[in-house]
């Protein structure tokens, strides 16, 4: 299979299909992660979305892994912030943080995506960079 797999494998994964792991998903350099998926009927390249291409793909889905590893409300965390890019997402002008900066400027911020990116891609992109947070996770739990 090719080394970009489309997030139709990664809702396979969810369902129980086709079993995905993430090397699945591992750049040519073993370092960088990387897949795509289709956004507005045009297809989106993950990497392509992040200023230093698969290796911030990697640091993304390293600090949603750190989250998911502590407890409380650190955890919860990026869950929580994906709610609240999705409904600035639908709707133009929102923000849904009381002061400062929104929550898609917030994670472009920390996840270094490129700051021109159109903020409809934003819920998306996060959404593939935390399945594969999952997969990761999966990944960690049978080599622990």
């Amino acid at each position: 299979m090719n080394k970009q797999k489309t997030i139709y494998y990664l809702i396979l994964s969810r369902v129980g299909g086709e079993k995905v792991k993430i090397s699945d998903f591992s750049a040519p350099d073993g370092y960088g992660l990387c897949c795509t998926s289709e956004h507005n009927g045009k297809e989106l390249v993950l990497s392509q979305c992040f200023k230093n291409g698969t290796a911030s793909v990697r640091e993304a889905v390293d600090k949603v892994v750190d989250a998911y590893a502590q407890s409380g409300p650190v955890a919860a965390r990026y869950g929580m912030i994906y709610s609240m890019v999705r409904m600035e997402a639908r709707t133009p002008g929102m923000l849904v943080t009381g002061k400062g900066n929104g929550a898609i400027a917030t994670i472009k911020r920390e996840w270094d995506i490129k700051r021109n990116l159109a903020r409809d891609k934003v819920p998306l992109i996060m959404g593939l960079v935390m399945d594969l947070a999952t997969l990761q996770l999966k990944e960690n739990a049978k080599h622990a």
